[in-house]
């Protein structure tokens, strides 16, 4: 017999509901334990599956939206083998290095006498091959070039290069890579005197800063807004930021948290101190805030931005103690004035000089590479640098040696990182073999995993391709083993649970209610 609500039937002789949308349930009789195919409790989200995933495994969200299961391998520390790109003598200041992210291509930089002359490079496994030699600026009449600095662009996806000359004037001009080869711009004058100390940041969105020595202005530092329309360079007024200060050994940073654009130097003055200020760029315009000590008796200054970190690194070489330091640097108000973490001694003895930082994403670490001048070899060094932002403070892995034990190298070390294999492409003078500028491919020892990337636990076994259900925040999985009852567990980077958070990051996965069931979340 059928059912009618106000002559409406809602229930047929077939017992089949009729002429209703929804049906709300108010009430219940017995415990529900015979209902199955219920959907996971809590949380759930649907993706496509990349990859076979089994049922509670971890599950992370990739870049292109599937969702995969966390995998993890360990990278060993090393170096691939030395290959020259100039079979000429280079000195202090006389190289630079960047890749170039839109061509996947390394691009070398370096003084050959009267010529700036510029390589295109190509990784293939720990190795890097180069094209041919080409002329970026002659100087046959208008004096070599000297202090050579780059970096790329990715705004416009160009790499801005400045460099002296020995007729006393500071230029800079713009390269675009095609295939193996570099077309070169018009260079624009940056200062019509003498500039042994340049530096190069940029913001990655079309503002970039360089900052300078005026030799005929006292040495004092200044700095101007880089403007790239094409190929065409347009430069902002200049703005003192080392204003009464003699001013050597520059860096520079942007910190893309606060957007500003940090600025160190070592000072001829004050006893010789490493110092620093920050500025802020409106249109063609820089403001900056006001010089702050560092640290005293130092020099060699080398400053990187580290974006897991959110902070600004900064090394230097100490005179007074010798050896080498470190600190992170932090803004502290909307004046641009900043503070400091700890110091960490990077080296205890010589001099750590020619500091450089890069900052190698896939590691989350940051590089400093430097030599150590003690007296008899001046062996070339790297340590990977991490930094902690509940003290603001540093460590530093054991230092390895990057060209040989012992092996010698003259002048700057440079580096650039490549994030197609990451490896970072370091150049240097083998003081070895006649200071030919030579480049090798290095790789720190990391965990590389995707597990920072986690988000729940598979909810049953898919394939490649499948609607996979992902049991996220608040939804309860019980398809584990082994697990200690009201335990905190964290995800490892290789995809495995533990009560102990991996040493690379604090990845929560949730508390274990029985062997079998974790609730996910914090």
């Amino acid at each position: 017999m059928g059912v009618q609500i106000s002559g409406t039937t809602v229930i047929d002789d077939s017992r089949n509901m009729r002429n209703m949308a929804t049906v709300t349930a108010t009430s219940f009789h017995g415990d529900g334990s015979g209902f199955t195919n219920l959907p996971a409790s809590g949380g759930t989200i649907t993706a496509t599956a990349s990859g076979s995933i089994s049922n509670g495994d971890p599950v992370v969200i990739n870049t292109d939206g599937k969702v995969g299961i966390v995998t993890g391998t360990t990278i060993t520390e090393g170096v691939g083998s030395e290959v020259v790109h100039h079979s000429g003598a280079i000195y202090d200041g006389g190289q630079a290095v960047v890749y170039d992210t839109a061509n996947d291509k390394v691009v070398v930089f370096y003084d050959d006498g009267n010529y700036l002359n510029a390589k295109v490079g190509t990784v293939s496994g720990t190795s890097i091959s180069f094209g041919s030699e080409q002329e970026a600026y002659d100087g046959t009449s208008t004096g070599g070039p000297r202090k050579i600095n780059a970096i790329y662009e990715p705004n416009s996806g160009k790499i801005l290069f400045s460099y002296g000359r020995s007729t006393n004037n500071l230029h800079i001009n713009v390269a675009t890579v095609s295939g193996s080869t570099l077309s070169f711009g018009t260079s624009v004058e940056v200062l019509n005197q003498r500039s042994d100390y340049q530096a190069l940041a940029t913001d990655g969105s079309g503002k970039t800063v360089i900052i300078y020595a005026d030799d005929n202005d006292n040495n004092y530092g200044f700095a101007k807004v880089v403007t790239l329309s094409g190929n065409t360079i347009s430069l902002g007024s200049a703005t003192t930021v080392f204003g009464a200060d003699y001013t050597f050994d520059l860096a520079a940073a942007y910190d893309a948290s606060v957007d500003k654009f940090f600025f160190f130097m070592a000072s001829g003055n004050s006893g010789g101190k490493v110092r620093g200020n920050v500025g802020s760029v409106s249109g063609t315009t820089l403001t900056v805030g006001t010089v702050a000590d560092v640290d005293t008796s130092a020099r060699d200054t080398a400053a990187q931005y580290d974006p897991v970190a959110q902070r600004i690194i900064i090394a230097y070489s100490k005179y007074s103690t010798s050896g080498g330091r470190a600190r992170v640097v932090k803004l502290s108000s909307s004046d641009n004035s900043f503070t400091f973490g700890d110091t960490l001694t990077t080296e205890s003895s010589g001099f750590a000089d020619n500091n450089k930082l890069e900052y190698h994403t896939a590691a989350n670490k940051m590089i400093l590479a430097y030599f150590h001048n003690d007296g008899a070899d001046d062996d070339g060094f790297i340590r990977v640098l991490t930094a902690d932002t509940d003290n603001e403070s540093l460590s530093s892995s054991d230092k390895f040696y990057f060209n040989g034990d012992p092996g010698s190298i003259n002048g700057g070390i440079y580096m650039a990182y490549d994030p197609d294999t990451s490896q970072i492409a370091l150049i240097y003078a083998d003081q070895d073999n006649s200071n030919y500028g030579t480049t090798r491919m290095y790789k720190p020892g990391y965990n590389d995993s995707n597990f920072r990337r986690f988000i729940g636990f598979s909810d049953a076994a898919y394939s490649n391709g499948n609607t996979a259900t992902i049991q996220i925040v608040g939804a309860t999985d019980d398809a584990q083993t082994g697990l200690s009852t009201g335990g905190k567990f964290f995800v490892q980077f290789d995809g495995t649970l533990s009560t102990t958070a991996d040493s690379d990051a604090t990845i929560v996965a949730g508390k274990a209610l029985s062997a079998t069931e974790i609730l996910i979340g914090e």
